[in-house]
């Protein structure tokens, strides 16, 4: 058994930790209010409390939203930085932690390798990302049903990108009997788009016919839907942006067009965290 110091995050962490406690290890906690949910774990009193108790160090995901303070849901103590973390995670290297966490800044990784600290990013493995792509398109589907005038049956609906998220989210607004149609730049991403019966189209395309969908989710983490795009959008559109902050489109001239978008990230921690921090557990146990 291992004793396990969880930093802050959302209902995900509080699962884990609760689950982690469940199995024997030995679990603390800081910078989270879980209540109940953390009857079984320990909490610290510092970040230097923490990880100097700790073997295994777990961040939330993403590590920060803003680059400087670690990301939390609860009461953000004064210490719960990324440099504190850092100068912490430094005193305690004779120790040799590990440390786990996601959407690990690139800066902040380089720091730990340059320390000897052996590290692990959640959303750089591809099991968790294909186990979580479920719950990303159930809750965007569940997104597009709050937002929307209509019905997802007999609808149009468009999905932009074809990797994980979008293939799953594809299946999965078909259920609904809505006609799906897939934008994906590569030619063979939408050949295998389309030898799984959905209609397929490029971007050069997408700027002709954006006008089509009543339901637009995209999932490629780059601008892909322009100024130019935004203009096509039908006004009673829903356009579910699930892609990784800042999302892939204008936001401030979709909303100079009274467009009805929403940015969506990190669905699996808001609508699925006991069944996220399932499979964040057994990552961690593979890791380990």
């Amino acid at each position: 058994m291992r004793t396990i110091g969880i930093l802050g995050g959302d209902l995900r962490q509080q699962y884990m930790a609760d689950q982690l406690a469940g199995q024997g290890h030995t679990v603390y906690t800081y910078g989270m209010d879980g209540g109940i949910l953390l009857s079984r774990c320990r909490t610290a009193k510092s970040l230097a409390d923490i990880i100097g108790k700790s073997e295994i160090i777990i961040g939330p995901i993403p590590l920060s939203q803003n680059g400087d303070t670690i990301h939390t849901i609860g009461s953000c103590p004064e210490d719960f930085t990324l440099a504190g973390l850092e100068q912490q995670l430094k005193a305690s290297v004779s120790r040799h932690p590990r440390f786990l966490a996601g959407m690990i800044p690139d800066a902040f990784r380089e720091a730990l390798t340059c320390m000897g600290i052996s590290q692990y990013d959640f959303m750089k493995d591809d099991t968790i990302a294909s186990a979580n792509a479920v719950a990303t398109a159930e809750g965007a589907v569940a997104k597009a049903i709050e937002m929307s005038v209509g019905t997802i049956q007999n609808s149009r609906s468009l999905i932009i990108g074809y990797g994980k998220c979008g293939k799953v989210l594809a299946q999965t607004v078909r259920a609904l009997h809505s006609r799906v149609t897939v934008c994906a730049r590569k030619e063979n991403v939408r050949a295998e788009a389309a030898a799984y019966g959905f209609s397929v189209i490029d971007f050069d395309r997408l700027t002709r016919q954006i006008a089509n969908f009543d339901y637009i989710y995209n999932t490629v983490p780059s601008p892909v839907l322009t100024r130019e795009r935004l203009l096509g959008v039908s006004r009673d559109a829903a356009i579910i942006d699930i892609a990784s902050a800042p999302g892939g489109l204008d936001y401030p001239w979709a909303k100079e067009l009274c467009l009805n978008v929403v940015l969506y990230p990190g669905i699996p921690g808001k609508i699925a965290p006991k069944a996220s921090a399932a499979i964040l557990v057994d990552a961690i146990r593979r890791v380990l």
